[in-house]
């Protein structure tokens, strides 16, 4: 009888693996194909004639006299924009001064740690670390809650963390967030990252085809 039951448990545990690992696939396909479907439905980019009034509202990655120069509205703890921040590295390697971004901080209220996020890199702004420290927020943002932001600092090169600590135990709004929010909101940004490339804005963010993207750019700008 003993046997009987531990053949039977062995068999159920097998089928139930076999049913485990079916849905998966299928749900990693169904996404893939989501993804594809999404993709084509959103159409083409539309030009925004007055894009570049967003310049005061960010910080620039690269050189802002770049041939190409990509807009982004980015929230730090959102997992899309580390992929489309990779992404722009890959790019950036490849193609140096000739590309650059704008990083327009738009926190999402669904994100816990995306508003104090944005506030310490205005602080790491202020002592001129600003790109190092949002390379560190992205490279580390599953530890956001897990460690002071002052580890953060101490990563990306910021010497007076003291002073640091201070900045970000007192700040606890950003006109200039607040200004770059609301110009999100009057375009209409729903979701980040919102991607515009020389003033194209992309209904969903080139991710994986953004080396092509810049590079057609810049033969364009020849």
């Amino acid at each position: 009888m003993s046997k009987t039951l531990d053949a039977t448990a062995t068999i159920l545990l097998v089928a139930s693996a076999l049913v485990m690992a079916a849905l998966t696939v299928h749900r990693e396909l169904g996404a893939r194909r989501i993804d594809t479907i999404g993709a084509v439905r959103a159409g083409p980019p539309t030009f925004l004639p007055d894009w570049q009034r967003f310049a005061a509202l960010g910080n620039w990655i690269g050189d802002s006299s770049a041939k190409v120069k990509i807009v982004e509205f980015a929230d730090f703890e959102c997992p899309f924009c580390k992929r489309f921040h990779d992404s722009f590295r890959v790019v950036r390697d490849s193609m140096g001064k000739d590309v650059a971004l704008l990083l327009v901080q738009y926190p999402l209220g669904i994100h816990r740690f995306a508003k104090p996020a944005a506030l310490a890199a205005e602080c790491a702004d202020k002592q001129g670390r600003w790109e190092a420290f949002q390379d560190a927020l992205f490279a580390k943002q599953d530890s956001f809650g897990l460690k002071p932001w002052t580890s953060y600092a101490h990563e990306s090169g910021i010497v007076d963390t003291v002073s640091f600590a201070v900045c970000v135990a007192n700040l606890t709004r950003s006109p200039r967030i607040e200004s770059a929010v609301a110009a999100g909101q009057r375009i209409n940004v729903g979701a980040t990252p919102t991607v515009l490339i020389d003033g194209w804005r992309y209904p969903v963010a080139p991710y994986d085809s953004l080396t092509a993207i810049v590079r057609q750019r810049l033969r364009a700008a020849r």
